[in-house]
């Protein structure tokens, strides 16, 4: 758990972007929040692997289909796509710590 957040920003990941991914209520939310902040490199590699071979990576391969960023950023537009109640109880210090809203990483 310490070394989560070097992990996370390593990687080159903004300090809040596991919170968003982890606090989706739903698969497919968790997916809208992924595709979100992973940046337009990240996504183009994602749709040109093949996942016939690569078994797992994504849940589902929902992202492939055409109209998959506008539905997302339809998603992203909507208040209840920030509104969602979650709580992490890692230890007796840490709640629901108030996050920054979600952008869509261009």
């Amino acid at each position: 758990m310490l070394g989560f957040d070097a992990a996370v920003a390593a990687l080159g990941f903004e300090p809040f972007d596991p919170v968003h991914i982890l606090s989706a209520p739903t698969w497919k939310d968790r997916m809208r929040a992924a595709w979100c902040v992973i940046g337009t490199a990240e996504r183009t590699r994602a749709l040109q692997l093949d996942y016939d071979k690569l078994h797992n990576y994504w849940p589902n391969t929902d992202f492939c289909s055409s109209d998959w960023d506008v539905e997302v950023e339809q998603w992203l537009a909507q208040p209840a796509a920030h509104d969602v109640s979650y709580e992490f109880n890692v230890c007796s210090v840490v709640g629901s710590p108030p996050r920054p809203q979600l952008e869509f990483r261009i």
